[in-house]
């Protein structure tokens, strides 16, 4: 801290040599309050709140620089953001204990927590452990009022001050002035009570005085204090000197950081035995692997978790539910969540699952975990929630045991797990477990396709769908009154709308949307022609957080956004942390997490996707606003897939990135694409043909020349040489003749259905494209070079080999061109001659290396001649 105050006054050389002579002239332990008053004094408490600040953004993880952190200090709402988000700070071990710690203690034997330090991290270990913090203020006066008594809440009263609210203090003046209500609250909370202090040195200050002041009342107060010394004689500020009375007592050679983790660990231990409440059919229920149960008191456990006003506005916004967004008084029960609860409780017998499908951002697992939390209600219903990400094992379901309860099991992101799910389903019809039903939800598309790559059966007689999509009018009204329970923030754009229409704006806005009926009308009615600027700010925020790898958060949802936008594939785990250099967990705490807190993406499976389809593109639109192109996200994603993926099986999400080159329209993007593969791994021949066609597509035709050129001349570096050689000389010689250089064209064709052992086996779909090869290029050739019989000859036999219409009528054209020019259908020896025949003569024309490599074998064509059955 006296480095950060020094560091302050840095442009003043006066203000630091007279600095440095205050510091020679104090005792060490002063040194903090001279070097704080000092700038109090030269710079005023503007400055002195700054230094602050700086010091606390230090806690960040991962870190934040100092000149970004800078930028920051004045910056109120990017302030309260990085206040909010829990998970960025480094909680020391000690502190992490503590939140435990205070979550096992009963509601009504846990006390406030008093502290002198301006830092969120107290705060930041309750939150961890499930509670809620109630933080309090109190740096003028001194008060600091009793947090509600609500289960879960716990208080923590900030005495000197709180880093981004006020003013905090820190010199002699300031701490020794008089608080009138100071020894008053004091008193209220610390009667009856045993106070633990644990990291504070005591500063002479008017806390430790009041302190004092209760111990002298100790009798009457029916007080207790024990107070942790760091270090190994007592020091106690104020105190230290005084006669200790019998109701404090120090402690010494106190590390907070090793004694609260072993404090829990034997708590723990004790509290073990009296955990067991063999009472309800509920609580002597087995664990089901995977699954998590779903009772009254999971539900109450968690309805007071992130509570506050602003998680509220990024459900709102689009953010993945939590149960306190479903079950709580954010997200009102729609009609359609009705009818399905009906559905369920009248079942037919025959159907053993229920699917909720429908696009994204249409209230799908609001509506599953609603649907949940109601079965849960009765005691004859016993409600499984799917936890693990790795999914589980059908196994473990048809294992549970048959009781007088119905067992029902929830899945979220279902078409993740279609193949577990297909699999539980045919081992409890044939068991005949109709006591065991599954809920599941998913994406219409998702499930769809993950059905038909997984092969998953899932007969329709034991799965009933619902679709899920749009909302009614009265849905609309339900929605906007809980909007506007949570103030003008959450209302948006609607809170200049007369009350009694807002439903009828935001009902208008769901009837045709093609984005998501409900998420997309809620942006539409709730930001309007603002919501671009609202995806800029999101934007801003995301570009201030720095990742561990060196980029910002901002390049990584960027790169999201762009592959969803383009209908590419989504991103997983792994090839976005190699991307980033990070490892899995911290992309999933560092990426993923903050993401999801802002609605602007979240996890499905292993892959992360944007959560509309709206934002994403908002965001690829003003990516060159922040200095982010396109084109250089397209290449490094690609790169890093191909990366990841080397030496494994190519599923189809990862064909889907890597040659994204091929379905991508726009040029730039296209290109990117190819380079990003062939930078990924320049071992694989397949790529550097792939990209040759994707420049060739482009007419971008000397670039793809070149790299055909610079690949043969290294051809012995590839591992894949004899699976792509043919197809690459194929694109190599489609290349050439869109340049013009007709005769390299079909010297290339013809190389390409050579017996070279270096190609591997001629198929009938490389010989057709070959031969049509061929046959097109003679007969771009100048009049009187065009070869008609050869090039019917080759024209005719491609079409009879073609595997497809479109290689057919290909085919057919360059047949017919041929007739024009004088070609008559021959028989099978005189067709195959000329094909033979035109071959030797096609590699004998050119210079282009491959023939001047493979000239003298031009008449191996043995394969070519079974093939084509000549």
């Amino acid at each position: 801290m006296v480095e950060l105050f020094k560091r302050s006054m840095s442009k003043d050389r006066e203000d630091q040599r007279d600095l440095d002579q205050l510091l020679d002239e104090t005792a060490p332990r002063d040194h903090y309050q001279a070097a704080a008053q000092f700038v109090l004094e030269r710079a005023g408490i503007a400055r002195l709140n700054r230094v602050v600040r700086l010091a606390v953004l230090t806690a960040r993880s991962p870190r934040i620089p100092p000149d970004l952190a800078s930028t920051y200090l004045d910056n109120a709402p990017q302030l309260e953001q990085l206040d909010n988000d829990w998970r960025g700070w480094v909680i020391p071990r000690g502190l992490a204990a503590l939140g435990r710690l205070i979550e096992m203690i009963p509601q009504e034997s846990r006390g406030p927590i008093l502290t002198t330090n301006f830092d969120p991290l107290i705060e930041a270990s309750l939150t961890a452990a499930g509670l809620v913090p109630h933080r309090v203020c109190s740096d003028v006066d001194g008060s600091f009022p009793t947090s509600p008594s609500l289960p879960n809440v716990v208080s923590v009263s900030h005495l000197h001050g709180y880093w981004n609210e006020g003013d905090t203090l820190h010199t002699g003046a300031q701490l020794t002035r008089d608080r009138p209500r100071l020894l008053g609250s004091l008193r209220q909370v610390l009667t009856r009570t045993t106070c633990i202090v644990l990291g504070y040195g005591g500063w002479d200050d008017l806390l430790t005085e009041s302190m004092w002041r209760l111990v002298e009342e100790g009798a009457e107060r029916d007080i207790e204090i024990l107070w942790g010394c760091h270090g190994e004689t007592p020091q106690l500020g104020r105190l230290t000197d005084k006669a200790l009375p019998g109701r404090l007592q120090p402690y010494v050679g106190v590390d907070a950081n090793r004694l609260l983790p072993a404090v829990e660990v034997a708590v723990r231990e004790r509290l073990r035995p009296a955990s067991r409440k063999p009472s309800s059919e509920r609580s002597r229920r087995p664990p089901v692997p995977a699954f998590e149960d779903i009772d009254p008191e999971f539900i109450e456990s968690h309805l007071l978790r992130d509570a506050s006003p602003i998680s509220a506005v990024s459900y709102f916004d689009g953010r993945s539910p939590t149960w306190v967004d479903a079950l709580g008084d954010r997200a009102p029960r729609l009609e359609r969540t009705h009818e399905i609860d009906r559905a369920l409780v009248e079942q037919p017998e025959s159907h053993l699952a229920y699917l909720l499908s429908g696009p994204t951002g249409e209230g799908k697992s609001t509506m599953l975990r609603q649907i949940a939390g109601k079965l849960s209600q009765e005691e004859r219903n016993r409600v499984l929630w799917l936890s693990a990400a790795s999914g589980f094992e059908p196994v473990d379901v048809a294992n549970i045991p048959s009781t007088s309860s119905r067992v029902w099991l929830f899945i979220d992101d279902a078409d993740v797990y279609v193949r577990q799910v297909a699999a539980t389903l045919a081992d409890l019809d044939r068991l005949g477990r109709t006591d065991i039903r599954l809920v599941l939800a998913a994406r219409d598309g998702d499930w769809t396709r993950a059905v038909q790559m997984q092969s998953a059966t899932v007969p329709s007689r034991v799965l009933r769908v619902f679709d899920v999509g749009g909302i009614t009018s009265g849905d609309a009204e339900q929605i906007t009154r809980a909007w506007a329970r949570f103030g003008e923030r959450a209302l948006g754009k609607l809170k200049s709308v007369p009350t009694g229409e807002r439903a009828a704006a935001l009902f208008g806005a769901s009837e045709g949307n093609s984005q998501g009926a409900l998420l997309g009308a809620l942006l539409e009615t709730r930001y309007g022609n603002d919501f671009r600027q609202h995806i800029w700010e999101l934007m801003k925020r995301l570009g201030h957080v720095k990742l561990p790898g060196g980029r910002s958060l901002l390049e990584a949802y960027g790169a999201i956004c762009l592959v969803y936008r383009h209908g590419i594939s989504r991103l997983s785990l792994a090839y976005l942390s190699s991307w980033l250099e990070m490892s899995e967990s911290e992309v999933d705490g560092l990426v993923v997490y903050r993401l999801g807190r802002e609605a602007a993406a979240e996890r499905h499976g292993d892959s992360i996707v944007p959560r509309h389809r709206r934002i994403a593109e908002e965001v690829v639109d003003l990516l060159p606003e922040f200095g982010i192109e396109a084109v250089d996200l397209m290449r490094q994603i690609v790169a890093s897939v191909v990366r990841v993926a080397r030496g494994a099986r190519w599923d189809a999400d990862i064909l889907s990135v890597v040659y994204a080159g091929q379905r991508l329209q726009d040029k730039a993007l296209a290109i990117a694409a190819a380079d990003g593969a062939t930078s990924g791994d320049d071992r694989q021949l397949r790529l550097v043909n792939y990209r040759v066609g994707v420049y060739r597509d482009f007419a971008e035709l000397d670039q793809a020349l070149r790299f055909s050129e610079e690949a043969w001349t290294s051809l012995d570096r590839f591992d894949d040489v004899r699976l792509t050689l043919r197809r690459f000389l194929l694109s190599w010689a489609r290349a050439a003749g869109g340049a013009g250089r007709y005769r390299d064209s079909a010297a290339l064709n013809a190389c390409a259905l050579l017996d070279i052992p270096e190609m591997g086996i001629l198929s009938a779909d490389e010989a057709t494209r070959a031969l049509s090869g061929i046959a097109w290029s003679l007969g771009m050739l100048p009049d009187g070079e065009r070869h008609s019989t050869g090039r019917g000859a080759c024209a005719e036999s491609a079409l009879y080999l073609a595997p497809t219409e479109e290689l057919r009528e290909q085919a057919t054209r360059y047949l017919d061109d041929a007739s024009r020019d004088g070609y008559i259908e021959l028989d099978t020896a005189k067709q195959r001659g000329a094909i033979l025949a035109t071959i030797r003569e096609s590699v004998k024309n050119s210079r282009i290396a491959p023939a001047r490599r493979y000239g003298t074998q031009s008449g191996a064509t043995q394969q070519l001649v079974r093939v084509a059955n000549l």
